[in-house]
């Protein structure tokens, strides 16, 4: 924390989840300009865009066409111009169409320099972090995530050596990731599937639910019988509201907060029901 928050003589700022302010705005730019324009031209006032080194020329051109959809032929003849016609463009963006961006240039960067997209993603989480951004990169997505413990722990479970899993983790950060038109109640049903997915792994009984396969692994497994029983009931919560099966009558629509508790919680629970079950050898594939 810098002097002047410290001191108090600045008010810490709030998380910032459906705005950005110009610390976040101009952060974010200033790091793709560390990354891209900065290192494509020497004499920035006489470069001409057609004689930009690539892959910097096709990286610019990618943005321009396939992320914020503009026409060709508005690119600047200089290509001093055309970066700071950029800036202008980024800058009139709305918040999530910046992380839109920023999210769209990730591939990208291994065009530059290979294994630079992994850096660029890491100094961006700094930004968001530092920024008190409301999200954080994670597998590559933008997600309303802020905690590195709860990055780590949805990124493992996205890497378990179960496809179904992986896929189902994946499948609920995508949903709660949509700037736009973020889908909660797909997040919830995907995270709760990964976990009756690890529970019928583990129960070796890929017809059943988790309801059914529950009971016989807890014993192998030493869960407490109030844990068995708390897993149940976030499986009941989840089918109740409608969520896995269908918006019923009268139901209300879920949260981020819901979704976010419930997509941390299952992805620390398949976590753990793997690591247990393998580290006494119970599972053996």
């Amino acid at each position: 924390m810098d002097f002047s928050k410290r001191m108090g003589f600045e008010p810490e700022k709030i998380v910032q989840l459906e705005e950005m302010d110009d610390d976040l705005r101009n952060s974010l730019w200033n790091i793709l300009n560390r990354y891209y324009w900065n290192s494509c031209i020497e004499d920035a006032e006489d470069t001409l865009f057609n004689a930009l080194i690539e892959p910097y020329k096709k990286i610019f051109q990618t943005i321009w066409m396939d992320c914020l959809k503009l026409p060709t032929q508005e690119i600047p003849f200089h290509a001093h111009a055309a970066i700071t016609l950029l800036q202008t463009k980024f800058n009139n963006l709305t918040f999530h169409k910046v992380y839109g961006l920023i999210e769209f240039i990730v591939p990208l960067a291994d065009q530059v320099q290979r294994g630079q997209s992994s850096e660029f993603v890491k100094d961006c989480n700094l930004i968001f972090e530092r920024e008190n951004s409301g999200y954080r990169f994670v597998d590559g997505l933008i997600a309303p995530i802020t905690n590195n413990i709860e990055i780590e722990t949805i990124e493992k479970a996205m890497r378990t050596p179960h496809e179904e899993v992986n896929h189902q983790i994946s499948n609920a950060i995508k949903s709660i990731s949509d700037k736009q038109k973020p889908n909660y109640r797909n997040c919830i049903k995907e995270s709760i599937s990964a976990v009756e997915t690890v529970v019928k792994i583990i129960g070796k009984n890929k017809n059943g639910t988790l309801k059914s396969v529950l009971p016989h692994i807890s014993k192998d497994a030493g869960l407490h019988k109030d844990f068995k029983v708390s897993i149940e009931k976030l499986y009941n919560f989840a089918s109740a509201d409608g969520i896995r099966h269908g918006l019923m009558k009268g139901d209300g629509e879920p949260t981020l907060e819901d979704a976010r508790f419930i997509l941390i919680w299952c992805s620390a629970l398949s976590n753990y029901l793997l690591n247990i079950i393998n580290k006494d050898n119970v599972l053996n594939e």
